[in-house]
């Protein structure tokens, strides 16, 4: 199954931007951040599931809190960890509601940030003890794996980008960028992991890694994959095309019993030139 990200829409509320998805023949949708609070929000999101017969995913900063913060639930900053899994909790009670059977999040960090650097890189700060943080992180996902037997929960590998590797250099601010990370991770808590394309070229770029093995070896212990392109320096979530040098890759690959989300942000264009490529690889199967 493919989905679409609601981010794709470029709407301030989620109810209008799944609308807007629904308009260009879309019945799966995945909600993530990017649009305000609203009260109702529920409400009219299981409205428009009957009216459309549509398939939801709840994915990381999906609802969006009434106050912005950074979901970081590494964060040794006691109120940021509390918001983090209380906002969790509230995104797997949605899940739950929509009929969802999954919910993914991104990996923690060892530093916290202002809400001011959404979408731009960090600013140098001192990191969090590492270990310390993780302790936090395995803690918190015990937690809602304990509260929510029914749903299956996702981690996302994060993205270390050549803007963020020239402030921290190899003192790393993120979990879970490579298939080593996800290895010792998975020794510590029983996940699975929700496989970003995406996020995965850049790190692999900024940490001169072979992309290409460390795809084979991540794609084969996923059934769930976020896809967009970029020129592997930032995460841009540009459109594929079967020219590029990333559908030379996914080509290569068996997709028939993954679930896909595009989350392609450079206009319906795009969008739809990237539905189409990746419908034709799960239709090769």
């Amino acid at each position: 199954m493919i989905y679409i990200s609601s981010a794709c829409s470029k709407q301030r509320l989620i109810c209008p931007a799944v609308k807007e998805l629904v308009e260009q023949g879309f019945r799966n949708i995945e909600l993530t951040g990017g649009t305000k609070y609203y009260d109702g929000y529920e409400s009219d999101l299981l409205e428009l599931k009957k009216k459309y017969d549509l398939n939801f995913l709840v994915h990381n900063y999906f609802p969006p809190p009434k106050d912005p913060f950074i979901l970081n639930l590494a964060s040794l900053d006691t109120d940021i960890y509390e918001k983090s899994l209380n906002h969790l909790r509230k995104a797997l009670r949605l899940t739950r509601l929509l009929e969802g059977k999954r919910f993914g999040f991104h990996a923690g960090f060892f530093v916290d940030r202002p809400v001011d650097e959404i979408g731009r890189k960090f600013g140098k700060s001192d990191l969090y003890d590492k270990q310390k943080a993780l302790k936090k992180f395995i803690a918190g996902f015990h937690l809602l794996k304990d509260e929510f037997k029914d749903i299956d929960l996702y981690i996302e590998n994060n993205c270390y980008s050549e803007s963020n590797y020239m402030v921290y250099g190899n003192n790393i601010p993120f979990m879970l960028l490579t298939f080593q990370d996800f290895n010792e991770l998975k020794k510590r808590i029983d996940f699975t992991l929700l496989l970003d394309v995406g996020h995965l070229m850049v790190s692999a770029k900024t940490f001169c890694f072979d992309f290409k093995r460390e795809f084979q070896d991540m794609f084969e212990i996923s059934d769930y994959i976020h896809i967009s392109d970029n020129n592997q320096r930032h995460d841009q979530n540009i459109g594929l095309t079967d020219e590029s040098k990333l559908f030379n890759v996914l080509n290569k690959y068996q997709w028939e019993n993954k679930i896909i989300t595009l989350e392609i942000y450079e206009g319906f264009k795009a969008l739809n030139n990237t539905y189409e490529i990746v419908s034709s690889l799960k239709r090769r199967n």
